[in-house]
């Protein structure tokens, strides 16, 4: 009986000892457009924007948290040659509806971002400014073998800039 006993423990802790408990760390990026909202959608155009970054699944959970840096451009309605420049970091949290291959998301975070105003022709200084920025939105991975695919939804506000950046990338890893 005590064999038996040995036995069962012994193939269970095998069994917990092969699963993934740590963290799956996996990175990203991705770009597409951004565009403008709000008070900031009076004076800039459609722009662009890129992220990368790294992100941590927890086991067992639906739940990533991620770093990324992001950076943008939106260039403005003048003809000065004016643009705004937008560059930082965020820290998200996604939680995943597992439906296969083919997960639907939410994402949420908090960080910093810098509005870097940068004049054209018009003799005007340029101006940086850093202040917290906070978001969410929705998105949807799709995992194939090696890699996954992402496309990815936010509203993004920053004080007295606020954006819609839709971005599309590539996952590699967890």
């Amino acid at each position: 009986m005590k064999g038996t006993k040995a036995g069962i423990i012994l193939a269970l802790l095998m069994a917990v000892g092969t699963a993934p408990l740590a963290a799956q760390v996996g990175f990203f990026v991705g770009g597409g457009p951004t565009f403008p909202t709000s008070d900031y959608d009076d004076y800039a155009k459609t722009g662009w924007m890129g992220m990368a970054g790294v992100g941590f699944s927890l086991p067992a959970l639906p739940i990533q948290i991620r770093g990324e840096g992001l950076y943008g451009r939106n260039s403005h309605d003048d003809t000065s040659g004016d643009r705004t420049d937008l560059y930082g970091g965020m820290a998200n949290v996604t939680f995943s509806f597992p439906l296969g291959p083919v997960k639907p998301y939410l994402v949420g975070g908090l960080g910093m971002l810098n509005h870097h105003y940068a004049p054209g022709t018009d003799g005007v200084d340029s101006e940086n400014e850093w202040k917290a920025v906070y978001g969410g939105g929705v998105g949807i991975n799709l995992s194939l073998a090696v890699v996954g695919l992402f496309i990815e939804g936010r509203y993004l506000k920053r004080s007295d800039t606020s954006i819609i950046p839709v971005m599309v990338g590539i996952r590699f890893g967890g």
